[in-house]
């Protein structure tokens, strides 16, 4: 049977069986097809014949307009430790060595609080003070500043950021700590 025919069964096998069985978005004015016998069912390949002619690209894909926006690129900014004391000393890198662990190899989220700076900011510099518990875990952050920089949104950023930071155990246990970073665009 060529393709055309076993076309026509499957044609005709649909419309016998939307005579006894209604479709839900046929209208109750529709007048049901008579069919004189049941056909049986042919399968007929999704696939078109085979065509000598040129496939011509569909364009783009389309962009669904409810789906989310893509996040925005992290900012430009480079991230660095300019600055740490910890209060009572001693102040050597032993000392200073589980406080930069634990912070400065989450610099990228840190430069995420770069989107809330103004369009030209240049350098700025923040700090923050740190008690770190004997055990370590989260700090209480307290007095943050940035003489450059000024912006709420900014600064609240820095302290949420330092906040989730789970600190390393202070060689020296409970420690306070003033940490200064650079945000250089």
């Amino acid at each position: 049977m060529s393709r055309f025919g076993a076309l026509a069964v499957v044609l005709v096998t649909m419309s016998a069986c939307s005579s006894t069985h209604p479709s839900p978005t046929r209208g109750a004015e529709s007048a049901p097809v008579a069919s004189s016998a049941a056909a049986p069912v042919a399968v007929v390949p999704a696939t078109p014949p085979p065509s000598s002619a040129p496939v011509e690209d569909a364009g783009p894909p389309s962009v669904d307009a409810s789906a989310p926006p893509s996040p925005a690129p992290p900012p430009k900014v480079k991230v660095v430790t300019i600055g740490m004391h910890v209060g009572g000393g001693p102040y050597d890198e032993v000392t200073k060595e589980p406080l930069k662990k634990s912070v400065e190899p989450r610099f990228a989220e840190l430069a995420a609080c770069w989107r809330h700076a103004p369009a030209g900011q240049g350098v700025a510099d923040v700090g923050v003070d740190l008690l770190v518990e004997a055990q370590g875990g989260r700090a209480k952050v307290s007095n943050p500043r940035s003489p450059q920089l000024k912006n709420d949104a900014f600064v609240a950023c820095v302290v949420s950021f330092f906040e989730s930071v789970e600190f390393l155990k202070p060689k020296t246990g409970r420690t306070v700590v003033s940490y200064s970073v650079r945000f250089t665009p």
